[in-house]
């Protein structure tokens, strides 16, 4: 770990540091590199008004001021990168990286990475912490926004089936959001896994192995950023996990809550069992607990990382253990303001 000793001004490129305090549609030559345009966004960033000041004093090498300066202004407005970027870049100038590490990871996950204030954080995180979180805005979305469970109101109920399956209809294909929706709401009578059938590929340690690729999210439990527990009851679960046959040649799929106003789903996750036969066999329970920890760090709200090292890479060469990049990801996910909080089955 490199460690910054003293942070002058010329060697972090103020220019640089000042492109993320642009105002929205305002273009910016740099140098013979031609130039940045923003797209303007629905909602002004309060970050326009508020950077100028910290800014200067950044300039004049008043650091420690800078750092209070962000601090209260990220507090007033929590869902702004940008605040969350200068904070962090606050610490970089004042020799305190590891206080940087946090906000900069929040600025790095509350923005997809094409965006500039994501590409400088994430280049900080890695000069100085050689960590490489990555953004969280779900795709799925549009435009792409942040979600995650409410901490305060964890534990999250899992319920995990005995090989059950959803009905065949549903075998090899992606659920629509109809679909999904149907399947949060019969999942709330007390009947409906009762009467779904297993799979005949299922073995009762597949579901030993999928608790176990659970428990590589135990050091977040431990640090308090997340919990959850296992419960026999699907009606008051926020995560189900079903099986299927084939699933269009994946091996998991999560689907997350993100139901309309007014109505309370609990995510699914998908697990498939087509290695579960032929030469694929023997290695499949191992192969199911790095699938099922992949697959709860999705339910958790992380999208997928570009980093092969990580857990969430979107390839296939995940290793089942989270990396630091991944620990770093869910830290500044769960302490950070979020566009869409998912709602609790359980606290229904």
């Amino acid at each position: 770990m490199t460690i910054l000793k003293k942070a002058p001004l010329k060697s972090l490129a103020f220019k640089s540091l000042l492109l993320a305090a642009l105002p929205t549609g305002v273009a910016l030559a740099i140098g013979a590199a031609g130039s940045i345009t923003w797209a303007r966004p629905a909602k002004p960033d309060p970050a326009k008004a508020i950077v100028p000041g910290g800014a200067a004093m950044l300039k004049a090498g008043k650091y420690k001021d800078a750092a209070a300066y962000f601090k209260k202004a990220s507090e007033n407005h929590p869902g702004s990168a940008t605040l969350q970027y200068y904070l962090g870049m606050s610490h970089i100038y004042n020799s305190q990286t590891a206080e940087a590490e946090l906000p900069l990871s929040r600025a790095v996950v509350l923005t997809t990475d094409n965006t500039p204030v994501h590409k400088q954080a994430a280049d900080m995180l890695l000069k100085y912490r050689r960590i490489q979180p990555y953004s969280c805005m779900q795709k799925c979305l549009r435009p792409p926004k942040s979600a995650r469970w409410n901490r305060k109101q964890m534990p999250l109920m899992i319920y995990v089936s005995d090989g059950k399956m959803l009905p065949k209809v549903f075998d090899d294909a992606l659920l629509s959001k109809e679909e999904l929706n149907a399947v949060g709401n019969w999942a709330k009578n007390p009947s409906f896994v009762g009467r779904l059938s297993p799979s005949q590929l299922y073995r009762p340690e597949y579901k030993s192995a999928i608790t176990d690729g659970f428990k590589q999210w135990q050091w977040a439990i431990n640090e308090r950023v997340i919990d959850y527990r296992f419960t026999a009851d699907a009606t008051k679960a926020d995560i189900l996990v079903f099986w299927c046959n084939e699933l269009r040649g994946l091996d998991g799929w999560t689907y997350l809550p993100l139901s309309k106003a007014g109505d309370v789903h609990p995510a699914v996750i998908m697990m498939s069992l087509q290695r579960a036969q032929g030469p694929t066999q023997p290695i499949y329970k191992q192969r199911i607990s790095v699938v099922a920890a992949h697959e709860l760090g999705h339910a958790l709200g992380l999208e997928h990382s570009p980093n092969k090292e990580d857990l969430m890479y979107y390839g296939t060469n995940h290793t089942g253990i989270p990396s630091n990049g991944d620990r770093a990801t869910v830290r500044a996910l769960y302490s950070a303001s979020t566009d869409y909080v998912f709602p609790l089955t359980s606290k229904q």
